[in-house]
């Protein structure tokens, strides 16, 4: 008799705290007006998202992709990073990205969600198999001092282009385009997880 009343409370433990995680219970509290004030006591603005995601990020969707980037890293290019503008070109509302452009260089970088990459490689060596953090993916060399990277990130694609057609940018020059766009998909996958 004793072993179901231990076993009966055991349960209702373990049905509690499995109703207060499920309804988002903390140690928050809630302002008349019902935003939270978290632990800090510092009201949150109504309909505001929290800061950082729970639990590991395993997709691009919902990234800034403009605030990725190291600032030192874009003008060790040329690349002003004042210069960013939002937008991406696949025109999904889904789908995120970025653009600078600096004199003849560009930088894009997509985030296009549910998006497989073609991983098929060019006899003439243009288009190479890479790895980076983990995750799979093609460097393609291209006209002038200008890389072209696309990662499988789980389920979706990253496009990482280094651009400079005329060659004028001696920071890319040889195959320095590359290294560039490598660094780059580093900074925008670190914190992301693979599935």
């Amino acid at each position: 008799m004793q072993i179901r009343h231990v076993a009966a409370a055991t349960l209702m433990v373990i049905v509690l705290t499995g109703a207060a995680a499920c309804s988002g219970g903390d140690s928050s509290s809630s302002s008349p007006s019902g935003n939270s004030t978290g632990s800090t006591g510092i009201k949150k603005p109504a309909g505001a998202k929290p800061s950082t995601p729970k639990g590991p990020r395993t997709t691009l969707k919902g990234m800034d992709i403009c605030k990725v980037l190291r600032d030192e890293s874009l003008t060790a290019i040329a690349v002003e990073p004042s210069d960013a503008r939002e937008g991406s070109e696949s025109g999904r509302s889904s789908d995120s990205g970025c653009d600078w452009q600096s004199g003849g260089t560009e930088v894009q970088i997509n985030a296009i969600i549910d998006m497989s990459v073609d991983m098929s490689v060019d006899e003439y060596g243009i288009q190479k198999k890479i790895d980076v953090l983990g995750f799979p993916g093609i460097a393609a060399t291209a006209l002038g001092n200008s890389c072209d990277v696309s990662m499988q990130v789980n389920a979706d694609e990253l496009e990482v282009n280094v651009r400079n057609e005329d060659s004028s940018n001696q920071a890319l020059q040889g195959s320095k385009a590359c290294d560039v766009a490598k660094d780059f998909t580093r900074q925008v996958l670190t914190g992301v997880t693979k599935k």
